[in-house]
């Protein structure tokens, strides 16, 4: 059966200050991993940042405590080993505790990106062309249109506030649901 193996993680802090209408700092988290059952033609695994979460502290500990849950089923070994839940947890909640600046990840060798595909074909309703057109006036990154699909790409800067907020806020228009399909991290570590 495979499983998933975390080697390392990284929380990064967004301060309140940076997004509009933030009452509280929100939170990046990453962990640096792979598949057991992968591996390279030089033998070794293949590891790979992505992102877990994103938001206040609160709403990243309750992903993080559903990607718990995949320690108690096998499917998820931090550092290739069992690990209780509590434990999972714990370790995760000190990572957020100790959150470094985007300055220090950057110093650490952790980089960071934000991206959203967004199919305006598929917006449901007028609610969601308001706040399509909303994101298009408040974010100042680049604009990609695809080739008549219907999917715009809006790669966004995580230095520009008027980004940070544009995607903080408007992040869900996205179809994708997973966060690492929006929020790329990479660096060091990676195999």
């Amino acid at each position: 059966m495979s499983y998933r193996i975390e080697y390392d993680w990284v929380a990064i802090r967004l301060p309140k200050e940076r997004i509009e209408s933030a009452y509280e700092d929100h939170f990046i988290l990453a962990s640096l991993g792979g598949d057991n059952n992968v591996y390279r033609q030089d033998g070794k695994r293949p590891r790979r940042w992505s992102c877990m979460a994103l938001g206040m502290s609160w709403q990243v500990m309750q992903t993080v405590v559903e990607f718990a849950a995949a320690c108690e089923g096998g499917s998820l070994k931090p550092h290739g080993r069992w690990m209780k839940p509590e434990a999972y947890i714990a370790r995760l909640r000190r990572v957020v505790a100790d959150a470094v600046s985007l300055e220090e990840a950057r110093n650490r060798g952790v980089r960071v990106s934000l991206c959203i595909d967004i199919d305006t074909q598929k917006m449901r309703d007028r609610y969601d062309a308001e706040c399509l057109a909303k994101f298009r006036e408040n974010r100042t990154g680049l604009a990609l249109n695809g080739s008549g699909d219907g999917i715009e790409r809006f790669i966004l800067s995580i230095d520009d506030d008027a980004d940070l907020s544009a995607f903080v806020r408007y992040h869900w228009l996205s179809d994708s649901k997973s966060l690492w399909r929006k929020i790329e991290v990479g660096g060091r570590g990676e195999m």
